[in-house]
C-alpha cells in the first residue's frame, strides 16, 4: 500500500475501498431498536444512476451475516420504523457490505406479503420480537417490476424494460 502525505488543507479526508459485487437490496422493519422483519433482492435496473430501482430479483441469501449489520444498527440507533438497507454482496467471497440506509418505507416493501413477510401482521402485533424472513424462494429467485415505475421509465426514455 502507497502511503500519502497530506497537509492540513486537504481534510476532511474521505477514503473508501473499492468492492466489486451485486447491489443488495434489504427492505427491513424495527421496533425499538429490534430487527423484526426483512426480505433480500438483487438491484437489476435503476431509473438511472443514483435513481430508484425499478426491476429486482428476489433470492435466498448466500450468507445471513449481514443480519448482524441489521441488528447492530437497529439497537445503536433504536430505530423503529421501515427502512431501505444497500449492500454490497462481494463477487471475492459473498459476504455483504453496508453502503447505505434510508429510515423511509419505500416501493418494494408492498411486496412483502408476496414474499412471506406480513407487514400487516408484524406490526398488528405489538408483541413481535420474533424476525420474520421472506419465504424460501426458488433457486432462480423471483422477478419483480415495480409498476408503474418500470412502465413509466420505459416510456420516458425510450427503452426496453423486460417485463412486457
Amino acid at each position: 500500500m502507497k502511503s500519502i502525505d497530506l497537509d492540513s488543507s486537504c481534510y476532511p479526508v474521505w477514503l473508501q475501498e473499492q468492492i466489486l459485487g451485486t447491489e443488495v437490496g434489504v427492505e427491513a422493519r424495527f421496533v425499538a431498536g429490534t430487527l423484526v422483519g426483512r426480505t433480500y433482492s438483487h438491484i437489476l435496473r435503476t431509473a438511472g444512476q443514483f435513481r430508484p430501482s425499478t426491476a429486482r430479483k428476489y433470492l435466498n441469501p448466500p450468507f445471513l451475516e449481514f443480519e448482524g449489520d441489521l441488528k447492530r444498527l437497529g439497537k445503536s440507533a433504536l430505530l423503529t420504523g421501515f427502512a431501505k438497507v444497500t449492500f454490497i454482496e462481494g463477487h471475492r467471497n459473498g459476504l455483504h457490505y453496508l453502503i447505505d440506509a434510508d429510515l423511509r418505507p419505500n416501493v418494494w416493501h408492498q411486496y412483502g406479503s408476496v414474499l412471506g413477510v406480513d407487514w400487516s401482521a408484524n406490526i398488528t402485533d405489538a408483541s413481535t420480537k420474533t424476525l420474520i424472513r421472506q419465504k424460501d424462494l426458488p433457486v432462480n429467485g423471483f422477478l419483480i417490476f415495480a409498476y408503474p415505475r418500470e412502465l413509466l421509465d420505459a416510456l420516458r426514455f425510450r427503452k426496453s424494460t423486460g417485463c412486457f
